[in-house]
């Protein structure tokens, strides 16, 4: 694609056969930032991908949605082979605390939990993912979902926050 920005390029690697799409972006800050992205992988447009002291990887055959944002800070994001996600999904890692009222929020503690999302999983337009968040195999988040724990085996999912609605099959 056109106008791609690639941030930290030593610790970015990118397998075979893969797409990625118009303005997107990658970064893997050299504070232990790393970024793997597997074979036959596509990104869509405007995606943006970084990782700042933490790891995102991406499973083969797997394709991250269109002006979607995975964002690893002090903390992994896994995503398995097969995955499918729609466009404007948003995964993060980290949160800030916004407890003590003395100290502006911007300025209080960032915590982080690891995202876990394992293969053959579809993950529909316009979701979150919080951290600490598991998804397991096989399962369907819902189109404008938020996900806060974890999501059983092939489990379809929908709503703020997800709730089961059915299994597959």
């Amino acid at each position: 694609g056109r106008n791609i920005s690639i941030r930290y390029p030593q610790n970015i690697r990118i397998g075979n056969n893969c797409l990625i799409a118009d303005n997107c972006e990658l970064s893997a800050s050299s504070e232990g930032g790393e970024i793997i992205i597997g074979n036959n992988v596509t990104i869509g447009r405007n995606a943006i991908i970084r990782a700042k002291g933490g790891k995102i990887i991406i499973g083969d055959n797997s394709a991250i949605g269109s002006r979607s944002n995975l964002a690893a800070r002090n903390a992994n994001i896994v995503i398995g082979k097969n995955h499918l996600m729609g466009a404007f999904v948003y995964i993060s890692t980290g949160s800030h605390q916004y407890e003590i009222k003395d100290i502006p929020i911007n300025r209080q503690e960032y915590t982080a939990k690891p995202v876990e999302i394992e293969e053959d999983v579809w993950i529909g337009l316009r979701s979150t993912i919080l951290p600490g968040s598991r998804i397991r195999t096989g399962s369907v988040i819902g189109a404008c979902s938020l996900v806060k724990n974890e999501v059983g085996p092939y489990q379809v999912v929908a709503g703020t926050p997800a709730k089961k609605i059915k299994n597959r099959g």
